[in-house]
């Protein structure tokens, strides 16, 4: 039995031929596609590796991310440590929120390890840096801050005004002065990183507390001073640094630097002006510092001194400040001296009436206040014009306790004293006439209102809704503001609906008060007040529900929503023993 042999594929071409052609319609594959298919291979390779870098890299941010809210600092530097260890770059934000939680724990070498790690696997910024040293302020010395100033270079990272401040803090809280200047003088030298007001401030309260811990007047010696004003640029940053002083309770530092640089005849921009002088009289008077007061605006009026004199801004300082510790006397005199000095009151915001007109109707005394505007009218007729605001004071205070015929007088009298009525004026006039009887003539004056073409605000419409409400002419108030609402596009607030619900609870109408309510909260988004809920429930007790009215005082006692006194209000006007319900 002859064995046919299988010819070997090494010596048959053919079959070579066959055997490839079996595999591929197509066996003349070219030498360049095969190495860009190869290369695609390896590329596709080489992306998903670098994709579950990525992946592991987003997991191990999101673990310290997670564990930095709950405040488990421990754990997220375990997290970063592994993260780095395998190559990851760690995110600087994270890391910055790392070492801030550290830090507020007084864990530093904790925090100092998060910023090693930092600044050897990923990327630090300024602001890591910036935590980093207000974190460490007690171990910094001045050693230590040109260290922390080299490191930070080191890592690419410029040092801004925060870290600078930062450092002299840290300088200034170990009483180190000299270092603390010099870096101030470093600071100076940089566009990026001026000083602030808070920079020298740091300054500031570091040598008061240190010269009245040792045993001085908490007050600031003049070599102190001296290289404080070397180191001022502007008057805008000295006065600047002299309000924060008397803001923050310094006045006395602040009197220090203003006498001192008195002496200092190189600092020109650095010199007393009267809007430094002006600073320093609202800090005393602030303290109620009366004689320190009067002794600074005589050294301003002194020939002697090289202070300027004062101006219109120092004397509405002392009158207001007079004003408000219920002296208008003393205000007035203050006032008849800066008219005999030349000055005219101002109008306006800064009123120089206003705060003695309203200082004496406080006090109940408003026949002075018109005695007063009409001595201004009457002798400086001509050289100053009394504003409106001061006329609608005295009004608003003559309405309120009835004094309608003196009102009126006044009212009529507006024009020839050249002050034309505006709003404000009609809403007193009008409300004080209706609620003390003259409801005919507060109608003519909203009729004459109207006809001068003053325009109606939300207080004139609530001042005649009020009244209307009061006067149990409730229908005629509701159809009012409807009317309002969409003639003039008036909006309903809480005053409103106070006086809506008022009216329907007097009149026994406490179904329809509550549907105002309900208007009220649900349509109209308008939250209510204490007198919201009061006035509610006054009206349940006396529509005859006085339990309903009880409990539902207790309810709204027990969420918040009235206080204490409140309840003791609704105690007097509500008795418990009776239930009607």
């Amino acid at each position: 039995m002859s064995v046919t042999k299988v010819p070997s594929t090494a010596t048959c071409p053919c079959h070579r031929r066959r055997l490839f052609s079996s595999y591929s319609p197509s066996p003349n594959i070219k030498y360049s596609t095969i190495l860009k298919l190869s290369a695609a291979a390896k590329t596709s390779l080489t992306t998903n590796h670098s994709s579950s870098s990525r992946q592991k890299e987003n997991h191990f941010l999101k673990l310290v991310n997670r564990s930095c809210k709950v405040g488990s600092y421990d754990e997220a530097l375990y997290f970063l440590e592994c993260m780095a260890s395998q190559g990851h770059r760690p995110g600087t934000v994270f890391c910055t929120k790392l070492i801030r939680g550290f830090l507020k724990a007084s864990m530093i070498e904790k925090g100092e390890r998060v910023m090693e790690i930092l600044e050897r696997h990923g990327t630090p910024d300024t602001i890591s840096y910036n935590v980093l040293a207000a974190g460490t302020l007690a171990s910094l010395s001045d050693y230590s801050c040109g260290e922390f100033l080299k490191r930070m270079g080191k890592h690419g990272c410029s040092p801004d005004t925060v870290t600078y401040n930062t450092l002299i803090g840290a300088l200034c809280a170990g009483d180190q002065l000299s270092p603390a200047f010099e870096l101030l003088d470093r600071m100076m030298m940089g566009d990026d990183h001026r000083p602030t007001i808070t920079t020298y401030m740091i300054l500031v309260e570091t040598a008061v507390r240190s010269y009245a811990g040792g045993g001085g007047s908490g007050t600031l010696s003049t070599s102190f001073v001296t290289l404080l004003l070397d180191r001022i640029p502007s008057e805008e940053a000295y006065n600047a640094v002299l309000r924060r002083m008397c803001r923050e309770g310094l006045v006395d530092g602040a009197w220090e630097i203003l006498h001192k640089s008195l002496l200092l005849q190189s600092h020109s921009y650095c010199r007393p002006s009267v809007k430094s002088c002006n600073i320093l009289l609202r800090g005393l008077l602030d303290q109620r510092r009366w004689e320190d007061a009067e002794k600074l605006v005589s050294e301003m009026v002194s020939p002697s001194t090289d202070i300027q004199q004062p101006d219109i801004v120092t004397y509405n300082i002392m009158i207001s400040s007079l004003c408000r510790e219920g002296m208008p006397e003393k205000a007035v005199t203050v006032l008849k001296d800066m008219m005999a000095a030349g000055m005219k009151p101002i109008a306006g915001t800064y009123n120089n009436f206003d705060p003695l007109v309203s200082s004496y109707c406080k006090q109940g005394r408003t026949d002075l206040a018109v005695k007063f505007i009409n001595y201004i009218a009457v002798n400086y007729s001509g050289r100053y014009v009394l504003d409106i605001l001061n006329y609608n004071t005295i009004l608003s205070s003559l309405c309120k306790s009835g004094e309608i015929d003196e009102a009126m007088k006044i009212f009529d009298g507006l024009e020839s004293a050249g002050c034309a009525p505006n709003t404000s004026t009609y809403n007193a006039m009008i409300g004080g006439l209706w609620n003390n009887g003259r409801k005919q003539i507060a109608v003519e004056m909203v009729g004459n209102m109207m006809n001068r073409g003053v325009e109606f605000d939300d207080v004139t419409y609530n001042v005649l809704i009020s009244c209307l409400c009061r006067d149990g002419m409730v229908d005629s108030a509701v159809r009012l503001m409807r009317d309002m609402e969409q003639s003039n596009g008036f909006r309903p607030n809480v005053i409103t609906y106070n006086s809506l619900i008022l009216g329907f609870c007097k009149s026994q109408r406490v179904e329809l008060a509550v549907d105002v309510f309900t208007e009220m909260v649900e349509m109209r988004r308008c939250l209510p007040n204490q007198s919201t809920y009061v006035i509610l429930v006054e009206g349940v007790a006396y529509a005859g529900h006085r339990g309903t009215a009880v409990m539902l005082g207790n309810a709204l006692f027990q969420r918040n929503l009235i206080s204490i006194d409140s309840v003791g209000r609704l105690k007097k006007t509500i008795s418990p023993t009776r239930k009607n319900d």
